[in-house]
């Protein structure tokens, strides 16, 4: 018998045990949280695309792109002494 088939068996042993109702309520709390990602799966893990559409995938996630102008000021106002190379070669 496999492992998992026997840890349930026990728990389903301890289960019929239990007596008192506020550890059964939380058990079935706990189940419900835990069995009720079928909405979340559904709604974000898709199946991989056969074909990559960077325009599609653009459009599905509303990107904007990078605004160049307020890129080049932070960069410009965070004045750091090494150059890209140098940085690059930091890491």
């Amino acid at each position: 018998m496999n492992k998992a088939l026997l840890r349930k068996e026990k728990l389903i042993q301890q289960i019929n045990s239990l007596a008192n109702e506020q550890v059964l309520a939380q058990i079935e709390a706990l189940l419900a949280r835990t069995t009720d990602n079928t909405a979340f799966l559904q709604r974000y893990v898709k199946p991989p695309r056969k074909k990559t559409d960077i325009e599609l995938m653009i459009r599905e996630q509303n990107y904007k792109g990078v605004n160049k102008i307020k890129l080049r000021q932070i960069t410009q106002s965070i004045n750091i002494p090494q150059s890209t190379d140098e940085l690059l070669l930091m890491l």
